[in-house]
């Protein structure tokens, strides 16, 4: 009795594993929550609203085989930049790829000849926390293997892509206020607006290892070589922000940046935007037209925003005191 319990028992448990697996297996093929495969398309997965870390870049770089793109690296602060907003078509790393150094070398590196010339113009946010130690998966992935790519669709079957197929199947249906295309980019329809008024409690630490640094320096090494026009620019800050934090932490983080390139857009504090909370949505993140308002001025090549060596204090200090002088809300 016993025996046939323990038989039972371990059928039992095959049966759910084989269920729960082929449930993923389906969830990956049918639904396809991060857009990787698209092989079905119905009203149930029609928009795409997250996407994988692992696959994305592979996807992006793809299209660059066969079309000229300019490319974005950022982070969450990007994810509003579209093809809209500049000249020429657009591919957004910034929702698959956070714009560590070196991930973004790791990526550029394995760019064949084609795909390099297919490159415009690079966007480049240094943005404030991303400049830490960190291995890249894409030093030992290969972007031009098939087999990387569907070991990384099919390694990623876990909880957490059931819960995004659900999401998927749920916002498609339903009320959604975003969703990303198929080129990174991430298109809201709504929007909130920061409140100056509620507490400020969530802060960027300016951040940057001897390791980034190298890695910036390679990156800016790497588009010279292959003659790519790149652009650094900073995040966006609303005024309410910049009175909270250390700006010494700040200047101290890009005089570092520097010291390896040679010119940096600067955004901290911008006079036709920072002073308005509407064109922010929360305490460091900004709304579309923000975002498209400062895509506009990479574009014009704007140059009383840019800072190098030579002025990057006098920037400093001049910011400092318009943040001390400013009052209320």
């Amino acid at each position: 009795m016993t025996f046939k319990f323990k038989t039972w028992a371990k059928l039992v448990i095959f049966t759910i594993l084989a269920m729960f697996g082929i449930g993923i297996i389906t969830v990956t093929i049918v639904i396809d929550p991060y857009g990787e495969l698209n092989f079905v398309k119905t009203k149930f997965n029609n928009k795409k609203f997250a996407s994988n870390y692992t696959t994305g870049p592979f996807l992006l770089s793809e299209k660059l085989k066969t079309d000229k793109y300019s490319l974005i690296f950022g982070t969450s602060r990007t994810q509003l930049v579209n093809s809209s907003m500049i000249h020429g078509d657009l591919l957004n790393y910034s929702t698959s790829l956070y714009a560590n150094p070196s991930d973004v070398y790791n990526v550029l590196r394995q760019f064949n000849e084609i795909q390099l010339r297919n490159i415009n113009t690079i966007y480049y946010l240094v943005d404030t926390h991303v400049f830490t130690d960190k291995k890249s998966l894409y030093e030992k992935l290969n972007l031009h293997s098939n087999i990387d790519f569907y070991r990384q669709v099919f390694s990623g079957l876990n909880m957490k892509k059931i819960h995004y197929a659900i999401s998927c199947v749920r916002r498609n249906l339903g009320r959604y206020d975003n969703y990303l295309n198929e080129f990174g980019e991430n298109i809201y329809l709504r929007h909130k607006i920061f409140n100056p008024k509620s507490k400020i409690d969530h802060f960027r630490i300016p951040s940057f290892t001897k390791s980034s640094i190298e890695y910036l320096q390679k990156i800016d090494s790497f588009c010279k070589k292959e003659n790519i026009k790149i652009k650094y620019f900073t995040p966006v800050y609303n005024i309410w922000y910049l009175k909270k934090v250390d700006l010494e932490l700040y200047r101290l983080q890009f005089k570092a940046f520097l010291t390896v390139i040679d010119k940096i857009y600067d955004f901290h504090l911008i006079d036709d935007i920072s002073y308005d909370y509407n064109n922010f949505t929360g305490t460091d993140h900004y709304n579309t037209i923000t975002t498209a308002k400062v895509m506009s001025i990479l574009e014009s090549n704007e140059s009383s925003i840019i800072i190098n060596e030579e002025n990057i204090d006098e920037k400093f200090d001049t910011m400092a005191i318009k943040i001390r002088e400013h009052n209320g809300y």
